[in-house]
């Protein structure tokens, strides 16, 4: 009897220890995970906000496209430079719309200043 006893006394110690080892090693394994976790989470986050960053810089960048493909060709500078200064060819008349609620002066029939005269006026010569 006294042999069974040891023997029980044996196989509870196993037991226990290989529980105990199997508990310390998925401890180990979920801890690691959520470790894991963690990093995929932030790499993840980070790569969503360089997706957008990135989207941000295409379209900027297809406007840039945009905008030197206008510049490129001659009718192109012509619209930008009459629509940023103003600017009408000789023996053109400009039309200006105005907001009716807007109270205006009265209309003139002098005619629209040449580019000479505007470029003049603003570099003050």
């Amino acid at each position: 009897m006294q042999g069974s006893g040891f023997q029980r006394l044996l196989v509870r110690i196993r037991w226990w220890g290989s529980s105990a080892a199997v508990a310390a090693f998925a401890f180990y394994i979920a801890y690691h995970a959520v470790g894991v976790h963690a990093v995929y989470t932030d790499a993840l986050s980070k790569r969503k906000d360089a997706e957008r960053a990135m989207q941000a810089l295409k379209s900027r960048h297809d406007a840039l496209t945009h905008k030197v493909d206008q510049l490129a060709t001659p009718r192109g500078v012509e619209d930008v430079v009459r629509a940023k200064f103003e600017l009408a060819k000789p023996g053109e008349v400009e039309y200006v719309l105005v907001d009716p609620a807007v109270s205006t002066p009265a209309p003139t029939n002098t005619p629209a200043p040449s580019a000479k005269e505007k470029i003049k006026s603003l570099l003050r010569i």
